[in-house]
Order: structure tokens, then C-alpha cells, then sequence
């Protein structure tokens, strides 16, 4: 028998989307991860899955929203704990925010880049996020995404289970 690990079938990237619809209220759509209708970042364009990759290629958009006057794709991850795979995903969160910075800079059009990153892990790396942030860049939670006016808020657990805020 044959079975992904927990990590890798997108199930914590489910539960964020979910979360952010169903108790959110948030009008948000799941993009496909592969195939023609995929898309991802790559030399400044956005491209569809049909394009073959190269080394700066982005992994592909989970998410889209789009409101009144911008189009939100949206890059999710959960990262608990700390090692190589947790690392990995760090890099390609960076990876993507700058992808996404190299867009904004070359198009002049109300497309937004949304990185949601939740779980403590993300906690180590605020600086780094911050020096990507732009009005059309965004580091969010689930929480923080489209929460007019308020500031970020990273959530974790001590080793006591109490639950201890960050704001960014």
C-alpha cells in the first residue's frame, strides 16, 4: 500500500483555504497545483503549467481571490517544527515573494501576490518577509488575510500549550 506523508497531500494548505472560507467568510477559490491551468511565477510573468519550469520558477499559486478592484494569487503554507523540509519551504516562500517583487516592478496592473504563512516556524523569518512587503506584495495568516487596517499576527504554542501573539 502506498501513502503520501501528511506533508506532501496539500492537506494543511486544505485546511487553511477552508478556514479562510467557511469560517472567514472569504470568497477564495483553490487553483489546480499541475496541468495547463496551473500557474506560477517565472522571469516576471505569471505562466501558465503548460510552460516548462526553469531555476526561477515559483511553485504554483494555490489560490485565487479576486475583490472589487485586485486579483489575489495566493501562496499558502503551514510549518511547524524546525529541520531541512521546514527550511525548504522557507526558501521556496522567499523565492516566491521575490518572483513576486520582480513582477510588480515590470506591470503596472492591480494584481496582488499574497504569501500565507502560518505555524510558528514562520516566526524565525519576519525580517526577512518584511523586506518584501509592498502594497502589492503581502506576508498574511490565515487570520491577517484581508483584515483591513490591522497588523499581522503570528500565532504559536509554548512548550505549556498557552497560546502566545506576535504582531508584526
Amino acid at each position: 500500500m502506498f501513502a503520501k506523508s501528511a506533508s506532501r497531500q496539500c492537506t494543511a494548505e486544505k485546511a487553511q483555504l477552508e478556514y479562510m472560507q467557511y469560517v472567514r467568510g472569504i470568497r477564495i477559490k483553490r487553483l489546480p497545483a499541475s496541468g495547463y491551468i496551473s500557474l506560477r511565477l517565472q522571469a516576471g510573468e505569471i505562466v501558465k503549467g503548460n510552460v516548462p519550469r526553469t531555476v526561477d520558477s515559483t511553485k504554483t499559486f494555490d489560490a485565487v481571490s479576486d475583490n472589487y478592484h485586485t486579483r489575489d494569487y495566493i501562496y499558502q503554507k503551514f510549518t511547524d517544527g524546525f529541520g531541512g523540509a521546514q527550511d525548504n519551504q522557507a526558501m521556496d516562500a522567499i523565492r516566491f515573494l521575490q518572483a513576486a517583487n520582480e513582477y510588480v516592478e515590470t506591470h503596472d496592473n492591480k494584481v496582488r501576490f499574497v504569501a500565507i504563512l502560518d505555524g510558528s516556524y514562520y516566526k524565525h523569518y519576519q525580517d526577512v518577509f518584511a523586506s518584501f512587503r509592498s502594497e502589492r506584495v503581502l506576508v498574511e495568516t490565515s487570520d491577517s488575510y484581508k483584515t483591513r487596517g490591522r497588523k499581522a499576527i503570528y500565532v504559536t504554542t509554548d512548550t505549556k500549550s498557552k497560546v502566545s501573539k506576535t504582531a508584526v
